[in-house]
């Protein structure tokens, strides 16, 4: 196959300029008759699955109050692409105020 990244939209416009008369609801069906998947760059990291090991805490604010400045205060790091490089983020949360330090 010259063009395994083409899907479905691109496909079906290659195939009508070559002169065959499709449209995409064919070439979805004969893509998965064939069982062909489109080829594409997946992601290298993934910040959203959870650790099985890691051990998870109660929510220990669920019955507060927040009623005043400098009372709770949250933190976060995550880490996202930049350039094919990871960039960490911090963020500090007061709750109070929701302002977010970064």
């Amino acid at each position: 196959m010259e063009t395994p990244f083409y899907g479905v939209p691109r496909l079906t416009a290659e195939l009508k300029r070559r002169g065959y008369k499709v449209n995409h609801k064919r070439v979805r069906r004969l893509q998965k008759t064939l069982n062909l998947r489109t080829v594409y760059p997946r992601p290298h990291f993934n910040t959203s699955e959870s650790y099985p090991e890691h051990e998870k805490f109660p929510y220990l604010l669920r019955k507060s109050k927040i009623e005043r400045p400098n009372r709770v205060w949250s933190t976060d790091i995550t880490y996202t692409a930049v350039a094919g490089h990871r960039a960490f983020v911090i963020g500090i949360v007061g709750w109070f105020s929701r302002k977010v330090f970064t």
